[in-house]
């Protein structure tokens, strides 16, 4: 069998259109690996992280102050809460007065605050007040701020709905 020019000039073109086959396949694999990049920058540069913080303020009225913070950079949204009050379970603002009451001494005049941050979406940099218990009375202050142990444990997700579990001041694991 003799090759002719156009024999040569067709195979070479083959050799040619299968070199440039498999770049672009190359090519496909590393924008599509560089989209994912992109798509996970995007997504860390919209993660919030919560944290939470208890402070006592020591002044004409003395306060326990347990707060919730984004010190992230995107919004969250917190989906669900629970709260304990000194490791029991506390399901609603009633419960938690009627166990304080139970812990102050009778007729005690304190004031109470407290904010179920249940389905609310909290910005960057927020800070929200959980609960707030406050007296005048620098015994009842001393009982508030010894006597109270309280703890929230909450979910919250991303605007991209990836999902922490927030025990204590700790982000766990995804949660449901």
């Amino acid at each position: 069998m003799k090759l002719n020019r156009s024999d040569i000039t067709a195979f070479l073109a083959l050799l040619v259109s299968l070199g440039a086959l498999f770049v672009s396949i190359v090519e496909a694999n590393i924008m599509r690996d560089q989209q994912k990049i992109m798509q996970s920058q995007q997504k860390a540069s919209m993660f919030p992280y919560l944290t939470q913080k208890v402070k006592f303020e020591l002044a004409e009225t003395s306060a326990y102050v347990h707060t919730l913070e984004n010190k992230g950079l995107g919004p969250a949204k917190v989906k669900t809460s629970s709260f304990r009050l000194n490791d029991e379970p506390v399901a609603n603002y009633q419960e938690l007065k009627n166990k304080l009451d139970a812990l102050l001494p009778p007729n005690t005049k304190y004031s109470i605050s407290f904010f179920d941050p249940k389905s609310y979406f909290m910005t960057a940099k927020e800070k929200i007040t959980v609960l707030r218990v406050a007296s005048e009375d620098p015994a009842v202050a001393a009982t508030i701020v010894s006597g109270i142990t309280f703890e929230i444990e909450f979910c919250y997700c991303s605007i991209f709905e990836d999902c922490w579990l927030h025990d204590e001041d700790e982000s766990l694991q995804a949660c449901p």
